[in-house]
């Protein structure tokens, strides 16, 4: 799942909470939950680098909306367990087997958590609508208000 879609359902989760900690495990079980739904992952660091710089565009209205801690450290702790997949990406020789000397962590990277796939454009389409829902949620309005 993109990190900008993560950062979204991190902060939606956030939310739900009154303090850091449980905002912050809020997040990372956002994370796990959201990679079990079918989408599409992209795997070039072009595309990287284009949704990375989405999220922190929402992560900046997210701080202009003024929301509190609990807030957002779920939206950083959505994106978080995605640095292993990064890491992994540009050092792949010590994860491939026969002998890795590395394994991935987090639960629906493993395999202990299924990981849902869908291919481009319709797990996009998936990504889109769950951040189109959850955006007006968090405050956030895609429409002008003079369409409304």
């Amino acid at each position: 799942m993109y990190a900008t879609t993560h950062l979204i359902i991190g902060a939606a989760a956030g939310m739900l909470t009154t303090d850091l900690a449980s905002g912050f495990i809020a997040g990372c079980a956002s994370h796990a939950v959201a990679d079990m739904i079918p989408h599409h992952d992209y795997g070039s660091v072009g595309w990287g680098i284009v949704d990375v710089s989405l999220a922190l565009g929402v992560f900046h209205w997210i701080l202009k909306l003024g929301y509190g801690p609990p807030v957002l450290a779920a939206a950083i702790s959505g994106v978080i367990p995605d640095l292993e997949v990064v890491w992994a990406y540009f050092h792949p020789d010590d994860y491939r087997p026969p002998n890795p000397k590395r394994r991935l962590f987090f639960p629906s990277h493993s395999g202990l958590l299924p990981h849902g796939k869908l291919d481009f454009p319709l797990g996009f389409i998936v990504q889109a609508i769950i951040a189109a829902l959850l955006l007006p949620v968090l405050g956030i309005c895609l429409v002008p208000s003079a369409v409304l």
